[in-house]
């Protein structure tokens, strides 16, 4: 059940809600209710962390280290909107990490959330919607953290956080830029976690240029 504070303080109408939590039933049904408004705002925000944990242990600073040009960071007060977790189910150290990240963007918690949210909102029906809940908050999180004003944004293509990289920056940097360079990785991360088009000669990888 939606706790209405929670659309509430999202900014969210009733018909909004029902678009980004339901899944159509059939002609004169009522809509089927897949998730929660909660279970939405919840995962967006361990989405968000996710990001930032993944860049951190890839050495790529976190979330508030690669904003685009011209977007600041907050200042150094708490400009944290009380009780925004409230409902949410987010354990008290997830509270404070978020309020840290979206911070470094200029950033409330809330703001954030609402961000994230306008091109879901926006988009409504008309993203081709899983029936699976889990399926739909994964897509909900996929186009919302998206709004974040990094240079740098996550795919479901990314090279698995668990194993090292087998090339250093310096190698990685040649071979975007079109060198051959000795790949040090098994046969099998290259074919399958390697992504885009890639050759190799000589024990070399090169990515293939068009």
């Amino acid at each position: 059940m939606t706790t209405p504070d929670v659309a509430v303080r999202l900014g969210l109408t009733a018909e909004q809600v029902e678009a980004l939590t339901t899944v159509s039933s059939g002609a004169g049904e009522p809509p089927e209710v897949l998730v929660t408004i909660e279970e939405v705002a919840r995962r967006l925000v361990q989405a968000v962390l996710e990001f930032d944990d993944g860049l951190r242990r890839r050495e790529l600073g976190g979330v508030g280290d690669g904003l685009l040009p011209g977007h600041h960071a907050a200042e150094a007060a708490d400009r944290a909107a009380e009780g925004w977790s409230d409902g949410l189910d987010l354990d008290a150290d997830e509270v404070v990490a978020f309020e840290r990240v979206v911070a470094a963007m200029g950033l409330t918690a809330i703001t954030a959330i609402r961000a994230m949210l306008a091109p879901v909102v926006k988009r409504g029906r008309m993203m081709g919607w899983s029936k699976d809940s889990e399926e739909r908050l994964e897509t909900i999180a996929f186009v919302a953290v998206r709004v974040l004003p990094m240079s740098i944004m996550p795919t479901g293509m990314m090279w698995p956080i668990a194993e090292p990289f087998p090339w250093s920056e310096r190698e990685a940097l040649a071979v975007v830029l079109g060198y051959e360079v000795r790949w040090t990785g098994s046969r099998d991360q290259f074919l399958t976690k390697l992504r885009g088009r890639w050759e190799m000669s000589n024990g070399r990888a090169v990515l293939w240029q068009s």
